[in-house]
């Protein structure tokens, strides 16, 4: 199954929020915060990238970009006002 949000990837990390806190060396409420806000800032995404490496998740940098694209989109989506 393709991981389709920054939120998902942490939710289903190996160990849930609290294994992608200390994989990435951040507190629970920071993953926590990531999974709400649906990002990880690209300055982690090394980090992610080899966490997920030792966890054999199956991630690329490819699919943060796409994450990252969509969530973009969705923001600008829900900052239309109807008329």
């Amino acid at each position: 199954m393709a991981i389709a949000s920054f939120q998902q990837l942490i939710v289903e990390w190996p160990g849930g929020r609290s294994g992608f806190a200390a994989d990435m060396g951040l507190t629970y409420e920071g993953a926590r915060a990531m999974s709400t806000r649906n990002n990880i800032n690209a300055k982690h995404w090394s980090t992610v990238l080899k966490a997920a490496k030792r966890h054999h998740v199956r991630l690329s940098i490819e699919d943060l970009l796409r994450m990252s694209r969509a969530r973009r989109r969705n923001r600008r989506g829900s900052n239309r006002v109807a008329a």
